[in-house]
């Protein structure tokens, strides 16, 4: 036996004579080597797949995917979009402070109720509004009985339709009022258009635009009234037209239409009229203009201002004539004597401001044709811009004015 096998290595020694690799490095080797052999090349990308971070990180991100797929398989499916089309409302119309739109029946006094789109309604007191449908297209509501009124807000997204029996209003964006009674329904526009349908109308449809009224009868006043009907005779040249009253007072009446009405109602003499309330003359003054008999409708309306000066509707009644003189007949003068009663009995609201410029129109058109002195159209501008300076008719009235600031 060799004398070194008794002795002991130094540690330095034996460290170098320990395996070069681990038992790791080893393994991978023999496989490499194996793979070799098998003709298998693996490329750099290959050797990442196989490594072992490679398939903790895969791990990770299936478990990070489920996860998100159970979320969204698990979130309700009513959920709103995040937006909606232009022009088309994302919500039901609600009140101001979001609670549904419910029947409202004022009984002590008059109820308003401003609504989430800066529409309002206005429902007075006896009356009975219920809705019958409210989405985000659409808006119909039911007049019952009694008077409401309305303020649409322009350009929005919604159709609104009122139904009140006989008659059915159908807006955009308006401000009117709509009243119903056992006689029919009386719709009045305040500003904007609308649209009224109904059976007893003439062809079933009338357009009110701003500044007119109208009533649609019920069925039992549209047959009473068909079951009445008498054939007129054939009008003198003095009378004017149908419906006109026989030559006198009244014809005095209408060729001097800027004398401002009496106080006390006129009681008609042995003969003459038969007395009617504000409601009926209306009602009649507005089948005369349907039927286009405009100079039979100015007799009615003359009579509700004659005989009953004190109900508000008279100076519509003014406001009315001047638009039927001066849009169906063509008369300027007698547009702006009605234009000039109108405002003189205290036409109010955007109904006054729109009877101010119809007044500087027509008042220019006849100074233009020499009919009138020019004063009088500066007077009317200078009234118009010291009420509305910022109005839509006070570039017009500027205008009017220009020649003096010139000077």
């Amino acid at each position: 036996m060799n004398k070194l096998d008794d002795e002991r290595i130094p540690q330095p020694i034996a460290d170098d004579l320990r395996p070069a690799f681990s038992q790791e490095r080893s393994d991978a080797l023999w496989h490499r080597i194996a793979d070799a052999r098998a003709g298998v090349h693996l490329s750099p990308t290959s050797r990442v797949l196989r490594s072992p971070a490679f398939a903790l990180a895969a791990a990770a991100c299936f478990m990070i995917s489920g996860v998100v797929l159970v979320r969204q398989l698990s979130a309700p499916a009513h959920e709103p979009a995040s937006s909606s089309a232009p022009g088309v409302a994302s919500a039901p119309l609600t009140k101001v402070d979001g609670s549904a739109i419910e029947a409202i029946a004022p009984v002590t006094a008059a109820a308003s109720v401003p609504l989430s789109d800066g529409s309002q309604l206005r429902v007075e007191k006896g009356a009975v509004l219920a809705p019958l449908d409210v989405s985000e297209r659409s808006v119909v509501l039911h007049l019952l009985r009694g008077r409401s009124s309305f303020a649409v807000k322009p350009g929005g997204p919604r159709r609104w339709v009122v139904e009140a029996g006989v008659a059915s209003v159908e807006v955009v964006g308006t401000r009117f009022s709509v009243e119903r009674d056992a006689r029919g329904v009386v719709v009045q526009v305040d500003e904007g258009k609308v649209l009224v349908r109904g059976s007893t109308l003439q062809d079933g449809i009338a357009r009110l635009s701003a500044g007119e009224s109208l009533r649609v009868p019920s069925k039992e006043e549209a047959a009473r009234a068909r079951d009445s009907i008498v054939t007129p005779p054939a009008p003198s040249p003095v009378d004017g037209g149908p419906g006109m009253e026989p030559a006198g007072e009244a014809a005095a009446a209408l060729a001097e239409p800027a004398v401002a009405p009496t106080k006390k109602p006129i009681k008609p003499g042995p003969g003459g009229p038969r007395a009617l309330d504000a409601d009926a003359l209306l009602s009649k003054a507005d089948d005369a203009r349907i039927a286009r008999d405009y100079r039979g409708a100015i007799v009615l309306l003359e009579r509700v201002i004659a005989e009953h000066p004190s109900d508000p509707r008279a100076k519509l009644a003014a406001f009315t004539i001047g638009r039927i003189r001066d849009e169906h007949l063509h008369d300027l003068d007698g547009a702006i004597g009605a234009y000039e009663r109108a405002l003189l009995l205290g036409l109010s609201g955007s109904l006054a401001e729109d009877c101010h410029g119809r007044l500087l129109r027509v008042l220019g058109l006849q100074v233009a044709r020499n009919g009138l002195p020019r004063s009088r159209l500066e007077a009317a501008a200078q009234r118009y811009l010291q009420r509305y300076p910022k109005g839509k008719y006070a570039a017009q009235a500027r205008v009017v004015l220009e020649p003096n600031a010139a000077r």
